[in-house]
């Protein structure tokens, strides 16, 4: 790895890690993750970290984000030592990010409440224009599986309002799905489980 100040120039470095170490109790002892890890990075600068599964990879990642904390060294972000999370850093999760006790729109309102100034109203209203921009209508369940890729999406369709159709939607695509909720599109469509003329939309968060 990168150890030496000098790599970043006369404008110092962005991100510095120096002597991190990260250790875990683990059933039969102690297991070190990290140990040792240097790395200084510039500003705009790109950096991958590659390795087998298990070698410390999430650990460090974790530590650069402040949801963890190493068990010795220093993590600092423009001369700051890392303490915590922030808005300055953002992680993209490897698998779904969806909160299963929220529904759709509380799942994407949830960010939101951490930017400072906006009302719950300013919330509600830039979650459902983001769902309106971001969401697919599906007609096959096929579709919905395909859309998700293992990960996770918004889709949306037809639904008659009984709480069986609802259910049997969900047991027919074969996904955890939470429901936000419901908006009348002024458009008919057909249910399509019962078959039942209605111009409600049903918003899904589909998460494998």
């Amino acid at each position: 790895m990168i150890a030496g100040a000098e790599h970043c120039g006369p404008g110092g470095c962005k991100l510095r890690i120096a002597g991190v170490s990260k250790v875990f109790d683990g059933r039969r002892g102690k297991v070190v993750a990290l140990e040792g890890i240097n790395l200084n990075i510039r500003g705009g600068e790109f950096v991958c970290l590659v390795g087998a599964s298990g070698c410390g990879k999430t650990s460090l990642l974790n530590i650069i984000a402040g949801l963890e904390f190493p068990s010795s060294g220093v993590v600092e972000l423009d001369g700051e030592p890392v303490t915590g999370p922030g808005r300055d850093r953002t992680v993209m999760f490897q698998e779904s990010a969806l909160f299963p006790w929220l529904d759709v729109l509380g799942n994407v309102m949830f960010g939101l409440k951490l930017v400072p100034g906006l009302t719950r109203g300013d919330r509600l209203a830039m979650a459902e224009k983001n769902l309106e921009d971001n969401t697919f209508d599906f007609t096959t369940w096929e579709e919905v599986k395909e859309m998700a890729q293992g990960k996770g999406g918004f889709a949306r369709t037809k639904w008659c309002g009984s709480l069986e159709c609802e259910l049997a939607m969900k047991e027919k695509a074969g996904v955890s799905s939470r429901c936000m909720p419901l908006k009348q599109s002024g458009t008919v469509g057909k249910c399509p489980v019962c078959g039942k003329e209605c111009i409600t939309d049903i918003y899904w968060g589909v998460a494998y």
